[in-house]
């Protein structure tokens, strides 16, 4: 007798698992280095933050709207110039805000103690007052001002502004924007039989089948 699966049973197994659908993650990544002081010694820093395009801000009130990453590195070294980049280590926490009242998204890395920030004025699309996600075009996140809109960058040690069109007053900006897969992938789940991020009755009956030919 081959056995019964209810509805219940069904939404017992799917109550114990996660979907392992795509869900859209953002990584922006950022490169600054100064120009040489007097001295020839430079500011190098930088990050990298991942965003979860699908999940709510963590903050949000009419002027702006905060998402936290979920995976977030920086770095600063002050030294000679070299054309070697250092390696980001985890920050402790990675921020973007949205500023609704002057159309620019904020950027930042860092601890409690400090902060690596930059700014791009007039992103490319998506972003509005009141979002409950973010936008899920990496093109979102590019600058899309006029050729004499500014941006700036922050460092431990110093401000510099930045256009994209003209370049970065006192050395160098470049900065990097594409989709990524999951930076903290959830266990696959045993019950999504067929591996379609769906739990359904062809999970139930792959189950079934396998049980009835004698394959645990």
């Amino acid at each position: 007798m081959r056995p019964i699966i209810t509805a219940a049973a069904l939404t017992a197994i799917a109550a114990t698992c996660t979907s392992t659908l795509a869900q859209p993650f953002i990584e922006i990544e950022w490169v600054a280095i100064t120009d040489a002081d007097p001295d020839g010694m430079v500011e190098k820093f930088g990050g990298r933050i991942v965003l979860d395009a699908s999940a709510p801000p963590s903050f949000s009130k009419p002027s702006l709207t905060q998402f936290q990453a979920v995976v977030a590195e920086s770095y600063f070294e002050v030294g000679p110039l070299s054309p070697t980049v250092p390696q980001p280590e985890p920050a402790e926490f990675g921020y973007i805000v949205y500023y609704s009242q002057t159309d620019n998204i904020l950027i930042g890395v860092g601890f409690e103690s400090s902060q690596l920030i930059f700014s791009i004025d007039s992103p490319a699309s998506g972003f509005m007052s009141g979002m409950t996600a973010l936008p899920q075009d990496p093109d979102s996140y590019l600058f899309a001002g006029s050729h004499f809109d500014t941006t700036e960058a922050f460092s431990l040690q110093s401000t510099t502004e930045w256009s994209p069109h003209f370049g970065f007053e006192g050395g160098t900006f470049r900065y990097w924007v594409r989709e990524v897969e999951n930076p903290n992938p959830p266990e696959p789940c045993i019950a999504d039989a067929n591996d379609d991020g769906i739990l359904d009755l062809a999970d139930i009956n792959m189950f079934v089948n396998s049980f009835n030919a004698g394959c645990p």
